[in-house]
């Protein structure tokens, strides 16, 4: 059975209504927390509930350009801050400063590298700015990290596990049913086992429910029986038939 861990995108841990009917939250931070910090943060999100940590922008943006920095310790840092929050993911999200250039592909490698070696958590990537979606897509596979698909576009084929985000912004800047809807079908589509979904809005709690709401509402709809639509029309009656 598929399962779904949705949630917000925040910039603090939610308190304890929050995880009564969301099972996920996506942290922003503003730089690496202390490591007392970090533990009191863990100690708000519930056990069943999945934790994903945004790379901080001080991270993201080096003095020698995108996740270059003089000092090495700021990877050992955040690598550190990763597993005392135990987060079930990283998320990368870049823009202009990553561009897809072979520098910059070699930054964004050899990031990887240092997670991976280190075994943290597993990197989602969402590519901005220059990078084009199907670019970014076949780049990620090929250094092995997962890209955050858009789940307002057509989903991008099958596959096991899927990490989606959306943006409130121009268009989208209301999320409303029309749109949350669009989003629940291209998650079914998807088929994913597992599937992580990231809302970033002014209301994205609220946002969040509504989709589960209707992920609900269209999985029993899937489920349902057809009701005898399939049925073989009585003889007597076949006249008003199509």
């Amino acid at each position: 059975m598929a399962r779904f861990h949705i949630g917000a995108v925040l910039d603090r841990v939610p308190g304890p209504r929050y995880f009564e009917s969301l099972s996920h939250v996506e942290l922003t931070l503003s730089g690496i927390p202390r490591a007392a910090t970090i533990q009191k943060i863990r100690a708000n999100v519930p056990e069943g509930a999945t934790l994903a940590i945004q790379v901080p922008p001080s991270v993201v943006r080096g003095e020698r350009g995108a996740l270059r920095h003089e000092d090495p310790n700021i990877f050992t840092s955040l690598i550190t801050a990763l597993k005392t929050f135990r987060a079930d993911r990283a998320v990368l999200v870049t823009g202009v400063e990553l561009s897809p250039g072979p520098r910059d592909r070699e930054a964004l490698t050899l990031f990887v590298e240092r997670l991976r070696k280190a075994e943290a958590p597993p990197l989602v990537w969402q590519a901005g700015g220059p990078w084009d979606a199907e670019d970014a897509l076949a780049f990620a596979t090929s250094i092995g990290i997962q890209a955050a698909i858009d789940p307002l576009e057509p989903p991008p084929g099958p596959r096991s596990q899927v990490y989606a985000r959306v943006r409130a912004i121009g268009v989208r800047s209301r999320l409303g049913d029309g749109l949350l809807a669009q989003i629940a079908e291209n998650l079914l589509t998807l088929g994913a086992e597992e599937s992580f979904v990231a809302i970033e809005a002014g209301d994205a709690t609220k946002r969040c429910r509504r989709l589960i709401e209707l992920l609900q509402g269209a999985v029993a709809d899937a489920s349902a029986p057809d009701d005898g639509e399939d049925e073989e029309p009585d003889e007597a009656d076949d006249s008003d038939e199509e």
